[in-house]
Order: structure tokens, then sequence, then C-alpha cells
């Protein structure tokens, strides 16, 4: 199975998804901004508030539950790419320390794997594993709103801590954050945003990941001829003396 051909159709899927169920939505913005029909005779109004506020408001939140969405599936492509390379492609379990390792995310767990089979530290792969390890901490944070007043989801200041400058993060937030040197342990977040930049910056980090596999498959080798070997030797009954 080309377990790779499979996850650049996924994530074909994903570029696609987004740029058609966000085009309409980012097309309201923009007339909306530029003063076009229907948006081109503003109401009065002596509130204060810029004129189609609330139209303005609906769209950017609509653009932005769709990259919550996108991530999720993206986050389901990145495990399930493993998933795969973990039970057909290379067979493998594991460790004690792998498993321990878990608890953190299955992405260092996957890594530290990897890294042994195809005896790589990754360096030379160009791959960044924090944006990996981000997809995962997007999703499962999407998943679960922080306010019932709005849509708008806080990154935790544990994930903070560990990306202090998340990919999904608002980048307005961050360099206040970073800018005043706020303590973390007092700070209520950043809001996630996940919009086409970021979004399609870690589909490429993925799809590098998915290529360098593919191309240094033959460095899987060694590892698989000791594993075979192991194998014939537990297979072996015992030698009577």
């Amino acid at each position: 199975m080309d377990i790779c051909w499979f996850l650049k159709q996924r994530l074909d899927f994903i570029r696609n998804h987004y740029d058609c169920s966000a085009s309409n939505f980012l097309n309201t913005i923009r007339k909306i901004e530029s003063g076009e029909a229907p948006f081109d005779n503003p109401p009065y109004s002596e509130d204060g508030e810029p004129a189609f506020q609330i139209e303005w408001e609906e769209a950017n939140t609509s653009v932005d539950l769709i990259g919550i969405s996108c991530v999720s599936l993206l986050s389901d492509a990145l495990k399930l790419y493993l998933n795969s390379l973990k039970k057909i492609e290379f067979c493998f379990e594991f460790d004690e320390k792998e498993k321990k390792m878990l608890k953190g995310g299955y992405v260092g767990a996957f890594k530290a794997a990897l890294g042994e089979i195809l005896n790589t530290d990754w360096v030379e792969s160009g791959v960044n594993f924090e944006i990996l390890e981000q997809v995962v901490l997007a999703r499962n944070q999407g998943q679960h709103g922080n306010d019932i007043t709005g849509f708008r989801i806080k990154i935790d200041a544990v994930t903070i801590q560990k990306h202090p400058r998340p990919i999904f993060g608002r980048t307005e937030e961050i360099e206040a954050m970073n800018g005043e040197g706020l303590e973390v342990s007092n700070f209520f977040g950043i809001t996630m945003k996940i919009d086409r930049a970021s979004l399609f910056a870690a589909m490429d980090e993925i799809e590098k990941l998915g290529d360098w596999v593919e191309l240094n498959r033959e460095r899987a080798l060694p590892w698989l001829e000791k594993q075979r070997s192991l194998r014939q030797v537990r297979g072996k009954p015992e030698s009577k003396s």
C-alpha cells in the first residue's frame, strides 16, 4: 500500500475543502471592508459601530470555525498516517520508553520509534515536529469551547509554555504577550486563529514528513532484518542437552 499517496490525497482534500468552504465568507468580509454591494449603502446609526459590524463578525467567525474543523481533519490524517506506518509499513510496537511518551502526546512517541527504525535524529529531514504537535493540540482544544458568549477558543497556558509562539495563535496577542513579558501562569491564554496560511503551513509540514519517510524507506532495512532475525530465534525450539 502506498501510504504516502493516501496521505497526500487527504491533504489535498483538506486544502480544497478549506478554500471552497471559506471563500463565500471571505468574499463577504471583502465586500464589507471595501463597501461593495450589497454593503454599499450603510444604514443610519448613532451607536458608533462600523456599518455591518454584525455581518462582518459572523463571516469572520465562520472562517475561524472552518479552520478549526479543518485542523481536526488534519490531525486525523496525521494520526492515520502514523498508525499506518506502525501497523502496515514497518509493523512495530512501542517500547516501554515510547509508551510513557504517549502520555505527553503521540507525536513524540512516533518520532522516537520511527527515528530508531529509520536511523535518524530527524535534523536532516527538516520536519518541524513542534508544528505537528500543535496540530494535535489545536484539534483537542478546538473541540471544547471556553465561553458561552462566543465561539473563540483560547490556547491554554500549558500549551503556550511549551510553544510560546503557537502557529495557530492570534498574532497580535502573541506579540503583546512577548513584548510585555507577561507571565504565562497569570495569562488567560491566546486566542486560537487557524487561518489559511497557518493551516496550509501545517499541512506542508506533514507532507514533508511523508515525503521524507517515503524517500528514505531503505534506511529501515537493517532494522527490519534485525526484527526478522529476532523472530527466527524466538521461533526455534530449545535444544535438548
